[in-house]
């Protein structure tokens, strides 16, 4: 599956967004929590602070009625209590309007008011004794006001407990939250480190080091490096840039090579029509060809040139190189239509075998594993002169472009063949002549010397000389 760059790139942002989302989603719920807790410990605080307050007022809402009872006693000390349970009651009601977080509260806080309000009455029946100093029941009823008082203000202290404990476990919670928001930060921090080093890698595996790879690869190719290739496995444009580098390579390769393998083959042409113009043997010309064509770069360092002779219907061997005694031996005449060259020459096409099969019927013992171009020369009349043998790599793949640059080579032995038997022919005629033409001067001469002879003796006879001018 292909996954475009821009696809990547935007699945980076997204979870770029998500973990910047989530973590501020946890600050979030995390400070609100934090917020929560210290409005929590700020209500507490206040409520405890109304608790305390309440302890003190229900102490100094006992007094008026003590100095109520004592002699010397100011007369307004009804008032004052009235002043001071106003002010009890105040807290009480700011109290009850606070939520109370547990039952325990709640119950402690309606036992406070209930006795706070028995404490109260008590305290108006004592006021409302006209002659209480000194009196018997109004002595009682401060004795009974004196321990609910206690009883309050023991209640009020067990609701400060409450209210400390749950201020400790406010703390404890905040201090929790603390850590956790710490944690969170820190947790975030080591995550977006861990998150721009993954991003830094992506990138840099994907994106960086593929560009710089593909960047020294054709610095590598520019200087003449044509095997080097990229090797980008990624399923994205950059991996198909990488493909259709190495496909580029692969191509300016393969018109490097069909550029050299023109200049050699022309090389090659040129040689052998150089040699054409040579005035050397027909077998020095062979043997040439044979050593220009060995090197070619599809064939092995190795062949033979084979010609028709008198003996019609056989290829003779003239020209090798490479070649082992055996075969020099096996191959020294090739009927036409036996192996790979007598077949090539029975049917005037090239044959080409890409590794020993049932068609080469010369082998020998330990003879290696080969391939062949069997390539019959023809003269403009159709006939067969000879045959180029050119032993090839095993598995060696034939094509077109081989096969008519050996056409070439064997229309230009095929020309060179037919010149040299011409010119043999020419030699031949010419010492015909020369053969023919001294034994007529020879007997010109013989003939004028008898003549000499025959006037010498008639002469002698002192008779008329038969021929004239030939003194």
């Amino acid at each position: 599956m292909r996954i475009k760059i821009e696809m990547k790139i935007g699945l980076t942002l997204f979870v770029f967004f998500i973990e910047l989302i989530l973590f501020t989603y946890s600050v979030y719920v995390i400070d609100k929590r934090h917020n929560q807790d210290h409005l929590k410990l700020h209500k507490s605080a206040e409520k405890m602070q109304l608790v305390r307050s309440l302890q003190t007022g229900i102490a100094q809402v006992v007094m008026p009625a003590n100095d109520f009872l004592i002699p010397g006693g100011s007369p307004d000390e009804p008032e004052n209590f009235k002043i001071l349970s106003g002010k009890v009651e105040g807290l009480i009601k700011k109290i009850n309007d606070r939520k109370f977080d547990n039952v325990e509260e709640g119950r402690l806080m309606k036992h406070i008011e209930k006795e706070y309000m028995e404490l109260k009455n008590i305290a108006l029946q004592i006021f409302s004794i006209s002659d209480a100093i000194g009196n018997i029941e109004a002595g009682k009823l401060m004795e009974k006001m004196d321990a609910i008082a206690d009883d309050v203000i023991r209640d009020a202290e067990n609701f400060s407990k409450f209210i400390h404990s749950e201020n400790l476990q406010i703390e404890a919670k905040s201090d929790m939250t603390k850590t956790l928001f710490s944690l969170v930060m820190l947790i975030g921090i080591m995550v977006n480190i861990i998150f721009i080093l993954g991003l830094w890698f992506f990138f840099k595996s994907t994106i960086s080091s593929p560009i710089i790879h593909l960047r020294d690869t054709a610095l590598e190719i520019a200087h003449g490096d044509m095997k080097k290739r990229v090797d980008i496995k990624l399923k994205d444009e950059i991996g198909e840039l990488g493909t259709v580098f190495n496909y580029m390579v692969d191509a300016l390769r393969a018109s490097e090579e069909n550029i050299r393998q023109d200049s050699q083959i022309q090389g090659i042409l040129n040689k052998l029509l150089k040699i054409s113009l040579e005035n050397i043997p027909l077998e020095e010309v062979l043997k040439k060809a044979l050593s220009y064509l060995t090197p070619w770069s599809k064939v092995m360092p190795k062949g033979g040139i084979f010609l028709v002779e008198d003996k019609p219907g056989a290829l003779v061997l003239k020209a090798q190189q490479g070649l082992s005694a055996e075969i020099q031996t096996i191959c020294a005449s090739v009927p036409f239509g036996r192996c790979l060259c007598g077949k090539a020459a029975l049917s005037g096409e090239i044959i080409f075998s890409g590794h020993i099969d049932e068609r080469h019927e010369n082998q020998y013992k330990g003879i290696m594993p080969h391939g062949h171009y069997c390539v019959p020369i023809i003269s403009m009349d159709k006939e067969i002169l000879g045959m180029i043998n050119l032993y090839l790599d095993e598995g060696h793949q034939a094509n077109d472009k081989e096969k008519e640059f050996l056409y070439a080579v064997a229309n230009i032995l095929a020309g060179i063949i037919e010149r040299k038997k011409i010119e043999e022919h020419q030699k031949l005629t010419l010492k015909d002549l020369e053969d023919t033409n001294k034994i007529m001067v020879g007997r010109e001469l013989r003939m004028v010397e008898l003549k000499k002879e025959v006037n010498r003796l008639n002469q002698e006879l002192g008779r008329e000389k038969p021929y004239k001018g030939n003194d």
